[in-house]
Formats: C-alpha cells, structure tokens, sequence
C-alpha cells in the first residue's frame, strides 16, 4: 500500500514524484536532444541562408540607367545627337576581379564591329558618367575601334543601312591587369577591340562577363559618327589612325 508520501500536492492536485536517479537522467536526456535538435535546424537554415545569399551577391548585372535593355537607345548616345558614350552601372563583380573592361559591338554584314573599347577600369569601380573622360580623373583607357577605321574613342551608333541595329554593351571581370603583361603594352595591336578582347581569353583572365543591350536608327549619313576635327564628338577628343 501507498503512503501519503508517495505523493505531493500543489493545490489539491497530485503531482507523481520522481522516484529515483533513472526518470533524472531519462527527463535530462530528453531535454537535451530537444534542444540539440533545435540548434541543429537553426544551423542548417542559416546556411540554407547564406548560400542563397552568396548566389545574390555574385549575380553579375549590367544596365544603363539611360535605356532599358532592348529597348531604343536614346538619340543623345548615337549620331542623331551629341554622340555620348552612355552611362553604366552594374553590380555583382566576382570576388577575384583585379580589372574591368566595357566594349560596345554590333553585328554587320561583315562581321562584329567593335566601336568602342574601354579599359583599366578599377575593381571597386560600379558605373561610368555619361560620355566618360578617360584620363581626366580616372585611370581608364580608350581602345581602337574595328574593323572600318581606327579610332581611339566611343564611335557612337551610326547605321548606313535602313532600320534598327542592335548594339550590345559587354563588361569583362578580370583576374588580372592587361597592363601587367609586357606583351600587351609593347604592342598597340591589343589595345584594339577584337584583339585585346582576344588576348583576355588567350590568358585565360576573363572572369565573368554582363551585358546589355539596345537598338539604334540613324541617319544614312556614314560620315556623321566621324570623330574629332572631321566631326565633333562632345567633349571626348578621339586619336585617329587611319
């Protein structure tokens, strides 16, 4: 039979006492799985988390905030106006980027055309000004355009041939400089569009690349995206070698 002290009583309700060290240490362990399956799923959560979080910041994006991708691009940036390179911005640049580059190309019926060429841009940098200066207060550096002539300037879109051309806007990430090569810099064939772009991959320094795009119409006119003191290209001054 069982005595009144088998029990204990907090308010006229009958709480079961615990016995002995067993139903202790049983209640402790069952406490301490609880809490450590709960520390195991706040774990696994976070870096469910930070995984996804890493996919984000590594997204390399490219955009000008003077066109939307796709769309026209403003009259300001080609022949039909002032002739300004547009302005840029982008995120995501890899984690080992040591340089940037930006080259504007467009399909012809001869082959990719390479107006414009930008390079040496900074790893930290994230956009360019409208109709960007190189040199002036930056470290950047021009590159020739090909295949028609050889300008070392922003050869705005100017379209002999009727309809939209498309222009595209590439940014390159790179594990290091170009100018870090003797080879690149003793020879000026590789500051020229197509060839530096070559020399990028032919050391394997290309990264990740962005782009974006838009469309142009402009006036059958072939000597209107001319540069310089054959025609004026707002503020930029171009070298010409023909």
């Amino acid at each position: 039979m069982k005595s009144e002290s088998d029990k204990w009583y907090v308010e006229d309700t009958p709480i079961i006492p615990i016995k002995n060290n067993v139903d202790v240490w049983k209640y402790t362990l069952i406490g301490l799985i609880s809490i450590v399956s709960l520390l195991l799923i706040t774990l696994v959560i976070g870096i469910q988390t930070k995984k996804h979080s890493v996919v984000i910041e590594t997204d390399f994006m490219l955009w000008s905030p003077e066109f939307d991708e796709g769309m026209d691009i403003r009259d300001t940036f080609t022949c039909n106006g002032e002739k300004f390179s547009p302005p840029f911005e982008w995120i995501g640049t890899p984690k080992h980027t040591k340089e940037l580059f930006i080259q504007m190309t467009t399909p012809t019926v001869d082959g990719i055309t390479y107006d414009w060429t930008l390079y040496h841009i900074g790893a930290s940098v994230t956009s360019l000004d409208t109709n960007v200066d190189p040199g002036s207060d930056n470290d950047y550096i021009v590159g020739g355009t090909y295949p028609y002539n050889l300008y070392y300037c922003y050869n705005s879109p100017c379209s002999t041939g009727p309809g939209p051309r498309n222009y595209t806007f590439t940014l390159y990430a790179l594990s290091k400089s170009l100018l870090s090569y003797d080879e690149f810099v003793s020879n000026s064939t590789y500051t020229i569009g197509p060839y530096l772009l070559q020399f990028a991959y032919d050391h394997d320094l290309v990264i990740d690349t962005a782009s974006t795009y838009g469309y142009a119409v402009t006036y059958n006119n072939p000597d209107d995206h001319l540069p310089t003191s054959i025609h004026p290209r707002g503020d930029t001054v171009c070298r010409i070698e023909l």
